[in-house]
């Protein structure tokens, strides 16, 4: 959770006071203070908040050979690092920092050093001898990088708020993005403001005289397969990746969190790090976790202390209702950076709290297992609508081998008993439709477009996500390509980016095994029907996994529980006088983005008993913003 930021300018020598203003935007990613490199044309300055181990006592920036790195960085690949570039002689120690590491990948790999990297990071690299600026983030979007590309000149930061801060940037809403926000569209290369970009997970960026490249360096591999004769196999391999990932995340100096519900998610990882790091072993660990004293149907603590209990885990209650969604308004907020805002900001905020007043320095989570292990549709039926006929086959007999089963059997159970049932439902026509508009790809634009949107201000087109687009070949698994399309979700990203900048502000970093590059390639790799099965229970594959890691009782009893009663609660009654305040004169309104009437009737009409629309929420967060920002 520290922070990077800095400027080139090939027409003018930068001035301290410029880095210093974006440093002063992001101060509380510096509890441990924050250094700077100026010379001529660039400055480049690190703001350090936590330590792991290796690196007390190095300061950033850090340089070697006329080569100067910042880096908000934990590399997980250390073991494979350190002796390749120690016997290039690129490492003074055993025990070099990340930033060294990567100091030391750049001058070994130049411009590639980034595929070489696996962990949680954002660096960028001053070549004095070349005069180029080389940066790059991870695949999986656990850190930010925005930068400002101008004429022989570039930004660059972690938090957009720190370019803002430099005094000639302008200040202006980026119309199109607000746009997607309010369509619930987020792209993963466009930010809230004009002329500032986030560089895409995944990918670097070379910035020199001639100007600024932007390129892909890591992409999923559709075509990759790692099979197995039996789900045991395939459980013994996650469990082994998984492990990695967690105990990559308790690299820490002082106590480690989580947030902990019932669910598979957080219970695996809560469960993983409980057994590899015993009661009394370095670093501690704490639990948080909601407590609904009138909700009951939302708590799960029941499920969390069967596992805090056994592994001797400290829990804190944290009161949920006490801290009900939009209470204190305009106190939790969203952030200068952009609109986007989780619905429960109170309790998240008052977990993090909690466990800052505890000396947590880093949380764990489970954000991304839904999206990596758990289900969607699955059914050997969706291949007889795109007609691949053979992968067809061949699923049929792969999951006939993992069950040992015959393939006449599997291809009546999940493939000539659904399509009958889907047949029955619909009738003999509504199904020959419905198989039509799958093949054809047919689809209504924007179906579920807002009612209040200004339609005049919003852009019809839809907007793809290049870095994350992959065209389809003979070769690639559909399920693989399916699943990548979960795992990089352009709004899970923007969830990762909101829960790694709130943290921040808390002095603790965000870290969720579930995000770990390596678990999710071995995840897309191997069959989805191992994963998950139609019509068996969710996250099959992941208990299997944590069969005697999680206690018995609480792999039974896992579930998934959404608090949406608490939403419903706060929207209909202790949160209405605040929706009405912001569904009144809104900024939003004036400026063309929506049509306040229309936020209005239907919040009246939400009250009444009707089902909120899904951009609800986004239309109240931008009104939110906007009048935090910009009025």
């Amino acid at each position: 959770m520290s922070g990077i930021c800095g400027i080139v300018d090939f027409r003018r020598a930068v001035q301290g006071r410029s880095v210093d203003a974006m440093i002063h935007a992001a101060e509380h990613r510096a509890s441990h203070g924050s250094t700077s490199f100026v010379e001529q044309e660039v400055g480049l300055a690190h703001l350090a908040s936590g330590r792991l181990p290796e690196s007390s006592g190095v300061t950033q920036p850090v340089s070697d050979r006329g080569v100067v790195v910042v880096a908000d960085a934990r590399l997980d690949n250390r073991d494979e690092l350190v002796p390749a570039l120690l016997r290039a002689r690129l490492l003074a120690g055993e025990r070099p920092s990340d930033a060294e590491i990567i100091l030391a990948a750049f001058l070994h790999w130049d411009s590639e050093a980034a595929s070489h990297l696996i962990g949680d990071f954002a660096f960028v690299v001053w070549d004095g001898r070349t005069k180029r600026l080389f940066g790059g983030r991870d695949p999986m979007a656990m850190r930010s990088l925005y930068f400002r590309q101008e004429q022989g000149r570039l930004l660059f930061s972690t938090e957009l708020k720190q370019i803002l801060a430099v005094p000639d940037v302008p200040a202006q809403i980026n119309e199109p993005a607000i746009a997607d926000y309010l369509m619930g569209r987020f792209p993963i290369d466009s930010a809230a403001y004009e002329g500032i970009k986030p560089l895409p997970p995944g990918n670097t960026m070379l910035f020199d005289g001639s100007g600024l490249n932007v390129r892909t360096y890591w992409e999923f591999d559709p075509t990759a397969e790692i099979t197995f004769p039996t789900e045991d196999e395939y459980a013994e391999k996650l469990l082994e990746v998984f492990e990695r990932a967690v105990r990559d995340r308790l690299r820490n100096t002082g106590p480690v969190g989580i947030l902990l519900s019932g669910g598979m998610d957080s219970g695996s990882v809560a469960s993983t790090a409980g057994r590899l790091s015993p009661s009394g072993m370095s670093p501690p660990l704490h639990a948080y976790s909601w407590a609904f004293p009138t909700l009951t149907q939302c708590d799960e603590r029941d499920v969390s202390r069967l596992i805090t209990r056994h592994f001797g885990i400290s829990e804190v209650d944290v009161d949920a209702e006490a801290n009900h969604p939009l209470r204190d308004y305009p106190r939790h907020g969203p952030d200068r950076d952009e609109p986007f805002i989780g619905v429960y900001q109170p309790v998240i905020e008052a977990s993090l709290a909690a466990a800052a007043r505890d000396g947590v320095t880093v949380m764990l989570g489970g954000d991304r297992g839904d999206l990596l292990v758990g289900g969607f549709d699955v059914a050997l039926t969706s291949l007889i609508k795109a007609g691949d006929t053979a992968v067809l086959r061949k699923e049929v007999s792969r999951l006939a081998r993992l069950t040992g089963r015959s393939r006449s059997s599997i291809a009546i159970e999940f493939v000539l008993r659904p399509v009958l049932e889907r047949i029955r439902r619909l009738g003999p026509i509504g199904a020959a439709r419905k198989l039509g508009s799958r093949t054809t790809g047919v689809v209504e634009a924007h179906p579920n477009l807002p009612p209040w949107l200004g339609l005049e201000f919003a852009s019809p087109v839809d907007r793809s996500d290049a870095a994350h687009t992959r065209a389809a070949s003979p070769q690639a698994h559909p399920w693989a390509l399916k699943r990548h399309e979960y795992v990089v979700e352009p709004m899970h990203m923007s969830g990762v980016r909101w829960s790694e900048r709130t943290y921040a502000r808390y002095g603790i970093g965000f870290a969720d095994p579930f995000s770990d590059v390596r678990l999710a390639e071995y995840v897309m790799a191997i069959p989805q029907l191992a994963l998950n099965r139609p019509g068996v229970v969710d996250k099959r594959l992941l208990r299997l996994a944590m069969s005697g890691v999680m206690p018995e009782e609480a792999l039974s009893k896992a579930r998934k529980v959404v608090p949406y009663p608490l939403w419903q609660r706060a929207l209909r009654g202790s949160a209405s006088a605040t929706i009405l305040d912001l569904l009144s004169n809104m900024e939003a309104a004036t400026r063309g983005f929506v049509n306040e009437e229309g936020l209005v009737n239907h919040y009246r009409q939400i009250q009444a008993g009707a089902k909120e629309h899904s951009g609800f929420w986004w239309a109240l967060s931008l009104e939110m913003w906007l009048r935090a920002y910009w009025t």
